[in-house]
């Protein structure tokens, strides 16, 4: 049985595959079915790429995706295979240009083997089409005591209630099927789940690593958690501090004796600043108060406001070139960097109608960057989801938690001078805080 998909358009930078873009990935888990597995196929597409007409009776500008794809045997007989053609609609107000890629999960229960997998999507609009596949060895969780599931690299980790095949114990990722990340995805996350024989409780360690050319770049301290039979674990990492290159991402689940089972996954790191963002773009320019809130005084706040447009610009344009540590080069490293977390904090940490950028966990990420390693802990029966965020070098954390178990995460601790400290946080975290209504 193959479980549902959804179509889902992000924002990101582009990324080059064929005339379309397709790019595929994968990761597999444990089935429903005795001896079953399921595997996810992660799709991405450039939107951009497709043509489009305008529907000026419903204002939007519309195109055609037409996808298919198979799972062959090593025979080459199909497993499973699905087909669809969808519209992909655009308001008229909405550049037909603007970069968004297309990411899709599709599931399907087959058993363990080898396979490949091949998909093709086509624009029959601009009769153009793109062919990717990709071998894979699906493993069987079934036979083992103790596993653990291939990895979900994601772009994003958000607290939801959205019940999608995007959620994730509580979370919502978007899988990353480039494998890429860059200054537009500068936390890497990753799901992966554990399996234990049925009826057995044990507390497991799960121990991440990245591996440069079998090399040992950095390791990261376990995560201890209490599993019942099987669960899932939501980690993090930041790429902040990770040369440009081509890495391994090492999950082990542990125990007091050492490693009883791994999973591994590729990715690269591609940070390099792109030109564009030094470049002043009309949505940057009227939200350049916004952009610059953290770095300003309030004197310099006010001293903002009371400009005409014009000064508005020419004092954006001066406050940057005086943070700009390099003035010889072409790029302002400074500029780049601090906008490329104002616009991942934007896209990221948005909670209902309150903008990234306001809320606690994007006001901590803008300020001081992407953490090294996120401590994630999913809603259970006694507490609401909290995470801790950690920077090595500084020795700070910061931790956050849903305290009103309403899907908005609030800074409740830190050991940063100015932030709030509060040795009574885990507190807040157990359920039926109702006094923390008022506070919170």
């Amino acid at each position: 049985m193959r479980r549902i998909f959804i179509i889902l358009l992000i924002s990101v930078a582009s990324i080059f595959a064929g005339q379309l873009g397709l790019l595929l990935d994968w990761a597999d888990f444990k089935g429903d079915s005795v001896d079953k597995t399921w595997l996810e196929v992660y799709t991405s597409l450039r939107r951009e790429e497709f043509a489009f007409v305008h529907d000026s009776a419903n204002l939007t500008y519309a195109g055609t995706l037409y996808f298919k794809m198979q799972i062959l045997s090593e025979n080459d007989s199909i497993i499973d295979s699905l087909s669809y053609s969808t519209p992909i609609k655009i308001p008229d107000n909405e550049l037909t240009t603007k970069q968004f890629r297309i990411i899709n999960i599709y599931q399907f229960e087959i058993p363990a083997g080898n396979y490949t997998v091949f998909a093709i999507a086509c624009d029959p609009i601009k009769n153009v089409c793109d062919t990717a596949k990709m071998n894979i060895s699906v493993a069987n969780y079934w036979k083992k005591d103790y596993g653990i599931s291939g990895i979900m690299l994601s772009y994003t980790a958000a607290a939801t209630t959205d019940n999608s095949i995007y959620n994730r114990l509580g979370v919502k990722m978007y899988p990353n099927p480039s494998g890429t990340f860059d200054l537009n995805s500068l936390i890497a996350y990753y799901y992966v789940e554990v399996y234990l024989p049925e009826n057995v409780e044990k507390t497991l360690g799960i121990s991440a690593k990245i591996l440069q050319s079998d090399t040992l770049f950095r390791k990261f301290e376990p995560q201890w958690q209490h599993f019942a039979g099987s669960g899932g674990y939501i980690g993090g990492f930041s790429i902040a501090g990770i040369p440009d290159g081509y890495y391994t991402l090492d999950i082990e689940l542990i125990d007091s004796s050492g490693i009883i089972s791994f999973s591994h996954k590729n990715f690269s790191v591609a940070k390099k600043p792109q030109k564009l963002l030094s470049t002043v773009t009309p949505e940057m320019g009227e939200n350049m108060r916004d952009i610059l809130y953290y770095l300003l005084t309030p004197e310099q706040i006010h001293q903002f406001d009371q400009l005409s447009p014009p000064e508005k610009m020419n004092f954006w344009r001066k406050f940057w070139a005086s943070k700009d540590l390099t003035p010889e080069t072409p790029e302002n490293e400074f500029m780049e960097q601090y906008l490329a977390r104002w616009n991942y904090a934007n896209r990221i940490f948005a909670e209902g109608n309150t903008e990234g950028w306001r809320t606690d966990q994007g006001r901590i990420y803008i300020i001081y960057g992407p953490p090294d390693n996120i401590e994630r802990h999913t809603i259970e029966l006694s507490t609401n989801s909290w995470e801790m965020w950690t920077y090595f070098e500084k020795n700070y954390f910061f931790i956050f938690a849903d305290v009103l178990n309403s899907g908005i995460m609030k800074l409740v601790n830190s050991n940063v001078d100015g932030e709030v400290h509060d040795p009574y946080w885990n507190e807040k975290v157990f359920k039926g805080q109702e006094k923390y209504q008022n506070k919170y």
